[in-house]
């Protein structure tokens, strides 16, 4: 299968009047279509850096980012660690600004979104301000307002870290959820190397700065164990689990 898009020998340095710093190394990564690509790695490897490149927000020292698509321009979302959402917009409003902001208030959107607000239970919540709401369904609606957009690729970086350990486990099972039925493709960061085996098709492990690619990890699981809270418990998680903690340590 041709990648939807390719991480190609990216090098990208952080640099001011006193030092620069080597964030990224000759790092290069295929995305397919539809997949879930975790990547995980030690703090200030450059995980985040990556996204921001990915998403053109930064241009790399070297390398490139290939689009294999011609017929039109990739459209990339992103979900941020914190939701971002304004007290003083309600939560159907915070939803549309996206959609504000590019012009595309069309009825067939306005209409997928009362869809995904009453399938993900947020309906009775959408002239509610965000204070209101839990901390899983704040990323909840994040994450409508992000899909709002009609995303070719989702990246998500440590979407959950400020959420309690049971409300994170809830909110990674019902995002990876909806990113599966919307058939998405996504690119996850984040620390928890049990939350980057549970969600990911494959698993990137970079090395401590500058980050490199160490290790590509295909995940496998039985059809049993197809949900993030189902995979923790199938035989072959703590072998993943393992693997990628010695890549990292």
């Amino acid at each position: 299968m041709e990648p939807l898009l390719s991480i190609s020998d990216i090098s990208f340095s952080y640099k001011d009047s006193e030092q620069t710093v080597n964030a990224l190394s000759h790092v290069s990564i295929d995305i397919e279509p539809g997949s879930f690509t975790s990547i995980v790695g030690p703090s200030g490897c450059g995980k985040s850096t990556l996204l921001s490149i990915i998403a053109g927000l930064i241009k790399p020292d070297s390398g490139e980012i290939i689009i294999h698509s011609s017929d039109k321009p990739l459209h990339i979302g992103y979900m941020l660690q914190r939701d971002c959402l304004f007290e003083w917009r309600s939560v159907y409003k915070n939803i549309l600004l996206g959609l504000e902001i590019n012009k595309e208030c069309t009825p067939e959107k306005l209409k997928n979104i009362e869809s995904m607000l009453n399938y993900y239970g947020l309906s009775d919540f959408k002239n509610a301000k965000p204070s209101a709401l839990s901390g899983g369904m704040r990323q909840r609606v994040a994450l409508i307002r992000t899909l709002a957009t009609e995303p070719d690729i989702l990246l998500l970086d440590e979407p959950f870290s400020a959420l309690d350990y049971n409300t994170r486990l809830e909110v990674s099972n019902d995002i990876y959820k909806i990113i599966k039925e919307q058939n998405k493709t996504a690119i996850l960061v984040t620390h928890d190397i049990a939350e980057a085996v549970s969600m990911g098709d494959k698993v990137v492990v970079l090395s401590s700065r500058p980050g490199e690619v160490k290790a590509s990890i295909p995940i496998i699981f039985d059809n049993e164990y197809d949900s993030p809270f189902a995979a923790r418990s199938a035989p072959e998680f703590s072998v993943y689990f393992n693997k990628i903690w010695k890549e990292i340590n």
